[in-house]
């Protein structure tokens, strides 16, 4: 018998299986059932940095998301989520670098709720950095976040952040 030709169907088979996979992959993905690749929720990947990050003293991590029409940061929902900080200490934000700046709304003015209203999705950037409320606003301008013509955003913003000296969270909505 012929044992290249046994390889040979052995392989059609492999390829045949991969490219049903991948089919698969892609009706699924069109049909919503698994999330695209960066397409975590973005309370979700806010709230993950916001557990890994809270013991990191000033120090800024980032998070690729996507956000869909009416996506939401909450700060209740980072802060039960985590449960790590209150939600009086996790400020959320959208920095003038974000994708589509202006279909980002702060519900309400406090910095407790950003909405994104936007007709298509977004993909961009979240940055947490959590340290002592006192010093959080030092621990940003240190790294060249914070109010600054690229990001242009500021924590003194934040629920008065500034007089607390436990643990406090910003979340930012910013660009690549």
């Amino acid at each position: 018998m012929n044992s290249k030709g046994q390889a040979n169907s052995v392989f059609k088979i492999l390829i045949a299986a991969v490219v049903a996979g991948a089919i698969l992959m892609i009706l699924m993905n069109t049909l919503n059932f698994i999330p695209s690749i960066g397409g975590e929720d973005p309370n979700s990947s806010a709230t993950n940095l916001v557990k890994s990050n809270i013991n990191s003293a000033g120090l800024p991590e980032f998070v690729e998301v996507t956000f869909n029409k009416d996506n939401s940061l909450n700060s209740r929902t980072i802060a039960s989520k985590s449960k790590v900080i209150d939600k009086e200490r996790v400020c959320v934000m959208v920095s003038k670098s974000a994708p589509n700046y202006d279909a980002f709304e702060d519900m309400g003015g406090d910095h407790l709720v950003v909405q994104y209203a936007g007709s298509y999705s977004v993909k961009t950037r979240l940055m947490v950095v959590c340290d002592a409320g006192d010093e959080l606003e030092d621990s940003i301008d240190a790294y060249g976040y914070g109010d600054t013509d690229a990001y242009d955003f500021d924590v003194t913003d934040c629920t008065d952040f500034a007089s607390i000296s436990n643990k406090c969270c910003v979340v930012v909505v910013v660009g690549e």
